[in-house]
């Protein structure tokens, strides 16, 4: 999904400590999805009035653990989305990658449901895993594309970080597209 530069609002990801993140890994708790949150990395993202959380698997964020990212499928973490009305956290995505040519990865970012929300690749070193992600196309999707370097140590460093403002509602008419039955 395209990101119109009008439309384009930064958003700014920073290292989430202390009472911010015993609070968040706490609220976790309930939705571990099989992973070890890794609470020495936790990341919270702010755009506009929304708050985002990013908690990454101990196993992806210890030593040698980037190398590994280039020989097999990875569940990375999770994103959270906060709820104020009720002051908790709720996992919205799971960060998946897979090996893609020498030296890449895919990354994939689902929803629960399984349905792709957001996509891109990773160039991997020893320490560390230059990626580039956006919003797949789809009802309901926000725009967002982020540029930046995964860090072995588990942060996050952003060249560009940007969303829109707005959800797409509707699907758009292709040509081509399947009729409706009865119609030709």
């Amino acid at each position: 999904m395209e990101l119109p530069k009008a439309a384009a609002r930064p958003f700014r990801i920073a290292p989430m400590v202390g009472a911010d993140a015993d609070y968040a890994l706490q609220t976790l708790a309930r939705e571990r999805f099989g992973i070890d949150y890794d609470d020495d990395t936790l990341h919270e993202i702010r755009c506009a009035d929304n708050r985002w959380l990013i908690a990454f698997d101990r196993g992806v964020v210890s030593r040698g653990a980037i190398n590994r990212l280039r020989e097999k499928k990875s569940f990375l973490g999770i994103v959270a989305s906060w709820q104020e009305e009720n002051r908790t956290l709720s996992v919205r995505f799971l960060i998946l990658t897979t090996p893609d040519a020498p030296g890449r990865i895919r990354i994939n970012v689902h929803r629960l449901t399984g349905e792709p929300a957001f996509f891109g690749f990773g160039e991997v070193t020893d320490d560390s895993v230059a990626f580039s992600v956006r919003t797949v196309d789809a009802p309901g999707a926000f725009a967002i594309v982020m540029k930046g370097r995964f860090l072995e140590e588990g942060r996050i460093e952003l060249e560009k970080a940007a969303s829109s403002l707005f959800v797409r509602k509707w699907r758009t008419p292709r040509r081509g597209s399947i009729a409706a039955p009865g119609r030709k």
